[in-house]
């Protein structure tokens, strides 16, 4: 019975201790002082010197009282606060600060005197108001929102524009003050040089609460409330407790922490003490409220962080200590200030950096650290167990599926399996070689890969003993960078040249670029589940037995993964990556997704050296780089050492940053940041300033802006935090800009700015109904203009054609009536003798047939305005002779013709018309005159061309020619009409017995 019941006890301590150290551990995680994230800000970077103050506004800026005067900081500029236009601080040494909820800001100075910065207005006051004199040390606001100034002379409350001093009535000394503070509870504490007085909420006495806590240094002591309620005080002898969380006094006794020389306490929101003194900075958790003074004795402080500018720091004495919003710690030095923070990933604190460190996961969620030149530690939590029963020399380090740790270098090979590591017996080949990779199979059978003088290669040891092992493809010899086993009892080898290796028993399979592996050389490698994924060089790919026992890469958005060594997975799914670039992690939605779709970019979270990591992964060994704990942390090696994460608590920071705007540029001038800026007219372009204060990690702020108003929406400026508009015109503008955490958490209000340009004349709405009303009247005019426009076209037209169809008139009349008339006179004559001459008249015929004929191409050929056939082969006073003479043929009238001038071809236009007016007016001499001689001059000259017909006939009056008009005959008004179409002048000189036809052409050119 008795065995039955230890067996169940040995049963449920078999089942319960892993999970109650994997709670230890879990509760272990917070990070020691020197596993905090350091930043130092010196004057090389901008930062101020000689910091006595520091507080955190209520839009978050980091503010920073110095010697020289008060500083802001927004994580990444610092820059001066000046005082409003027209007044100054003061005094240049700031030793105070107090922001209060609305944005105000009280400030003390070191020679004395405060100011109170409102709404761009500045106050100060002095002894004058009564203010104590000497150096305000500390401002405190109490539960009415009144305001307390701590002094070197006394204490003093903020009443209706003056100070009204705590005196010996209200039951407080009145000497030198160092530190103030208000409690949950409204009470009101304050560190005198006689003891600690408390002035209970509504009260109107100061209570001494505690002795003095002044020490060797002369402070007074400095109190503090913690996360629990309970109140504690720091001074030189050290850390003390001066009521408990309910507020009950805390009594007598000695100091909780020693830490001489002490001079200034911190208590963050995570119940640590931060004490600060001539030593450096000492961190300390608190005990739990409920103990008493006496629960424990008085142990002697942790080793302190000693600050000096030679391990890195701004400083050799830190002189004020402030926790922000976002929990990160800053230190004030006399070089600077330094932010303490605990990042994402804690690092492994030793003393000096790891090299090459390899690291395999242990029990209770502790791993093992081999490294060179370091002996084997055993972290544990933040408790690191140094074992120097193994060489320093361990270049792997692995863990078995059934938990065994080994660890392999130049000197041979080691195995625990929870005590002491012992040496294993290697083959001669194995002897003084790097040991690159460690494996035990399900079945037993050890694998090692080695690179020695004797041997390089895979070494195998099963029942027969060791044997070279070597896989097709020319992989014999060959060193595999990394080895794998899976459940099914095959294992896994990555190497070189983009090849991977299956050995189940005595078969081997090598997978490389024929089966989709495309990651160089084969650096990581992670069996789960039936799925393999393989990192290295080129990045990651997957061999899913579901998708064809293919592999295939996974696709990432953004920056590609370079160079992975190590792969592990977490418990909720995530997929972590260790590279070149720092850590990445997959979620395992985006997995899921990944493995469905071949084609999706897979989105990531990457990790670097500003969240805790040192250094890039390692390529070549120690390999893996990355290993899971057995408590569920995830371990990662780097070239400065090892760092661990747990992916169920991450930290993330919650506080979205607060934006603010802090300039607007036009035209060259600056404007401040009010909320409605009107800019001069004709403004085109403007330029936003703008932040937002994010103190953790403000290089990894992100921003998004707009300008409604504009035509763009938002804009992703990524970091960049300056705006810049172009090409803008009059109008009601608002900018507004919002910005997200280093975790993404966005802060969707953001800040915004109303601007307005307002336009010119010509940009009003007026001139706009002017130019519209301009637009119009100019349309009508144009309308109309058109209008008339089309009129005036088909008059034209009409115009145009009125005279074409005058001028196919005149060329009838001058070529048919004309020819015909010459062919009706030829036919008369002939008929006349046809009887008595028949030669004679068939000769006239046959001249009537020709003459015809010519008339008729002629007439074609003035109809269509072509070339005058008569002036086809002869120039015009040759045509002009021959036409002259057709019209008299064989009557008995005397023909004379004259050629005056250079005899030369002209423009055929104007010999045309020479040639149908003088025809015509021979015609009508001929026909209607009955003279017995014409005479027809031409005369050239340089500048007109002159033609003149006369005759001896009857003549003619002005009204006959009228006459013949109006009865269809067109002689002398076609004559007169052709000389005007050509620019000439037609005159007709006629009396009884004499007709004179005078024609003037201008003559254009020559032909």
């Amino acid at each position: 019975m008795r065995d039955s019941a230890l067996r169940y006890l040995r049963t449920c301590l078999r089942a319960c201790l892993p999970g109650v150290l994997a709670c230890a551990a879990a509760q272990a995680q917070e990070p020691t002082l020197k596993q905090l994230a350091r930043t130092s800000w010196t004057p090389r970077d901008g930062a101020p010197a000689n910091v006595q103050a520091l507080a955190q506004s209520a839009d978050g800026f980091l503010l920073i009282g110095t010697a020289s005067g008060l500083f802001r900081f927004d994580g990444v500029r610092f820059t001066p606060v000046e005082p409003p236009a027209g007044t100054a601080f003061p005094g240049s040494a700031v030793s105070a600060l107090l922001p209060l909820p609305d944005g105000s800001l009280w400030i003390g100075y070191s020679l004395g005197g405060a100011s109170l910065l409102s709404g761009g207005r500045l106050a100060s006051f002095g002894e004058r108001e009564g203010l104590p004199r000497g150096t305000v040390t500390a401002f405190a606001r109490d539960s009415a929102g009144g305001t307390w100034a701590a002094t070197t002379a006394g204490l003093a409350r903020f009443e209706r524009g003056r100070w009204r001093r705590a005196d010996a009535a209200s039951g407080y000394p009145g000497g030198m003050t160092t530190d103030l503070v208000v409690d949950r509870r409204g009470a009101l504490w304050a560190a005198e040089a006689t003891g600690v007085f408390v002035l209970p909420r509504g009260a109107r006495r100061f209570e001494r609460r505690a002795p003095s806590l002044a020490g060797r240094m002369g402070a007074t002591g400095v109190p503090r409330e913690a996360p629990d309620g309970s109140v504690w005080g720091a001074s030189s002898p050290g850390l003390v407790r001066l009521s408990g969380p309910a507020g009950e006094p805390a009594g007598a006794g000695p100091p909780l922490r020693r830490a001489p020389d002490t001079w200034g306490l911190l208590v963050d929101r995570g119940a640590n003490a931060w004490l600060f003194g001539a030593y450096g900075v000492v961190r300390v958790p608190l005990p739990a409220g409920s103990a008493g003074p006496g629960a424990e004795s008085a142990p002697a402080a942790p080793r302190a962080l000693a600050f000096s500018t030679a391990a890195g720091m701004s400083g050799n004495t830190v002189l004020a200590l402030l926790e922000d919003r976002e929990g990160s710690v800053w230190a004030g030095t006399e070089g600077g200030i330094d932010r303490f923070r605990a990042a994402k990933f804690t690092p492994v604190a030793r003393p000096r950096p790891l090299h090459m460190p390899a690291v395999a996961a242990g029990r209770g969620g502790a791993v093992w650290v081999g490294s060179v030149g370091e002996p084997l530690l055993e972290v544990d939590g933040d408790r690191v167990v140094e074992h120097p029963g193994v060489p320093r020399e361990i270049t792997c380090a692995y863990r078995d599926p059934g938990g065994g740790v080994w660890l392999g270098g130049p000197r041979g090979v080691w195995r625990s399996d929870g005590g002491a590591f012992a040496r294993v017996a290697l083959p001669a080949e194995a002897v003084d070689a790097d040991v690159q990779a460690i494996a035990l199979g399900r079945d037993g059978t050890l694998w090692l890969s080695v690179r020695g003088a004797q041997y390089q290669g895979v070494l195998r040891r099963g029942r027969g003993g060791w044997e070279r092992w070597g896989a097709p493809g020319g992989l014999r010899d060959q060193l595999a960078a990394i080895l794998a086993v899976d459940s099914a009892g095959h294992t896994w080898l990555g190497y070189t040249e983009n090849r991977l290796a299956r050995a189940a028993g005595s078969s081997v399979r090598v997978y490389s670029a024929r089966e989709g592996l495309d990651v160089g050389a084969v650096t990581a490698l992670l069996v789960r589940g039936g799925r393999v994924w393989a990192g290295g060089v080129g990045g990651v790919a997957v061999l899913d037995p579901e998708r064809g026992g293919r592999f295939r890469p996974l696709r990432v958005s953004g920056a590609p993964l370079r160079g992975i060594s190590g792969i592990v997975q977490a418990a909720d799914g995530d997929l972590w990556l260790n590279g070149v670039a720092g850590v990445a992690r997959v979620p395992a939605a985006e997995l899921r997704r990944a493995l469905r779709d071949p084609a999706h970019r897979v989105r990531v979270e990457r990790f670097d050296l500003r969240d805790g990591l040192a250094g890039s992964a390692p390529q070549v060994r120690p390999l893996p780089s990355a290993v899971a704990g057995t408590d569920g942390r995830l371990w990662f090696t780097s070239g400065g050492g090892v760092a661990w994460i747990d992916p169920r608590r991450i930290r993330r920071n919650v506080h979205p940053p607060p934006v603010r705007i802090l300039s607007l540029q036009a035209g060259g001038q600056e404007y401040p940041p009010a909320r409605r800026v009107v800019l001069p007219r004709r403004t085109t372009e403007l330029q936003v300033a703008y932040t937002a204060p994010g103190l953790a990690a403000p290089d990894r702020v992100r921003f998004r802006y707009r300008l409604l108003g504009g035509a763009a929406g938002w804009q992703d400026a990524g970091t960049r935090r300056e705006a810049i508009y172009t090409n803008l015109g009059p109008g009601s503008y608002r900018f507004h800009v919002v910005a997200a955490n280093e975790d993404g958490v966005w802060n969707r209000e953001g800040a915004t700015l109303d601007v307005v340009i307002p336009p010119t004349f010509v940009q009003t709405r007026a001139f706009l109904a002017l130019c519209a009303l301009a637009a119009a009247a100019a349309l009508w005019l144009l309308a109309r203009w058109r209008q008339q426009r089309v009129a005036d076209r088909l008059r034209a037209r009409y115009d145009a054609t009125l005279a074409e169809r005058m001028r196919i008139a005149r060329e009838l009349h001058d070529t048919l009536l004309q020819g015909f008339t010459g062919v009706s006179l030829h036919v008369h004559a002939a008929r006349r003798l046809v009887e008595s001459r028949p030669a004679d008249a068939a000769r006239l015929l046959a001249r009537a047939a020709a003459a015809a004929d010519a008339t008729l191409l002629d007439a074609r050929h003035g109809v269509w305005d072509m070339r005058v056939a008569e002036l086809e082969s002869r120039d015009l006073p040759d045509a002009l002779a021959a036409a002259a003479a057709g019209v008299i043929d064989e009557r008995p009238i005397q023909l004379r013709f004259v050629v005056r001038g250079e005899r030369r071809r002209l423009a055929h236009a104007v010999e045309v018309t020479a040639l149908r007016i003088g025809r015509e007016a021979v015609a009508n001499a001929v026909e209607h005159a009955g003279p017995g001689r014409v005479e027809v001059v031409l005369e050239f000259g340089p500048r007109h061309l002159r033609l003149r017909v006369r005759d001896d006939g009857s003549g003619f009056v002005p009204e006959d020619a009228e006459a013949a008009r109006r009865s269809g005959h067109w002689g002398i008004a076609g004559m007169r009409e052709r000389a005007a179409r050509m620019g000439g002048t037609l005159t007709v000189e006629s009396v009884p017995g004499s007709t004179l036809v005078s024609l003037v052409l201008p003559v254009a050119g020559t032909e």
